[in-house]
This record gives C-alpha cells, structure tokens and sequence, in this order.
C-alpha cells in the first residue's frame, strides 16, 4: 500500500507520495495554500454527497470530460515544475534517477529498474570516496 511505502520509505530519505497527489497539486496550483482548504474541500464533498448524491451522479456522468483534461493538465504542469526545479539543483547526482527510470521503462520491470539505478548510485558514490581519498593522501 501507498501508506505502508510511505512509513517505511520516510526512513530512507523517500519523499511522500499518494494517490491524491496530482489532486493536491492541482488546488495548489487553483490558489490552496493551507490545510483549511483540504478540509473545506472535504467539507463541501461530504455536503454533496449526502444532500445531493442522485443529482451528483448525473451530474458528474454529464459534466465535460475536455474541462477535467485542461485541470488534469494544470495539475501536471505543476508536479512537472517541482521535478524541473530539483532537476536543475541535481547536478550530477541525477543519472541514478535517469538509469532508474530508462531500465523500468525498457524492460517493464520495476524492481530491476530500483536495482540498476541503485547500482548505480552505489558506484557514483563509491567513486566520489575513491576521489576523495586521493585528495586526503594527495
């Protein structure tokens, strides 16, 4: 599960991460700023459920699917624009994450993608002790 990842990956330096969080970007990105604005979303959800739930359902069965697309796309752009950010402060500490996803994506394998970026990773930093060493004894 999401959660499970999320308990045992924060002891590793993860970054949390959901279901929701393309959802999370896109209100952010409407103007949410604060946790008030997820409970009033909530709030109002609940509201429509329970005093609106048949007229809902027509509702959301008839609203414009291109009006959910262009929110989908602002939501994107917003997640894209945080990755562009840690991409440019990356420097070369960003090969792991390229090898990572190039090996899951050629292979359709998700843990030989984690092993061959995470050998990845092991290398570079085996190499930057290597280096580093030679400049103590330097």
């Amino acid at each position: 599960s999401v959660g499970l990842m999320n308990v045992v990956g924060c002891w590793f330096g993860g970054m949390p991460s959901c279901h929701g969080a393309g959802g999370l970007a896109g209100q952010y990105k409407f103007g949410a700023r604060s946790g008030c604005a997820v409970i009033l979303l909530g709030v109002g959800k609940l509201a429509l459920g329970l005093f609106a739930g048949q007229a809902m359902d027509t509702i959301i069965r008839v609203y414009p699917k291109p009006v959910l697309g262009i929110l989908l796309l602002f939501a994107g752009c917003e997640l894209a624009s945080v990755g562009l950010r840690a991409m440019q402060n990356a420097g070369d500490k960003l090969l792991p994450c390229v090898v990572t996803a190039g090996a899951y994506i050629g292979t359709k394998n998700m843990a030989l993608g984690v092993v061959a970026g995470l050998v990845v990773a092991l290398a570079a930093e085996a190499q930057e002790r290597h280096q580093a060493s030679k400049k103590g004894e330097a």
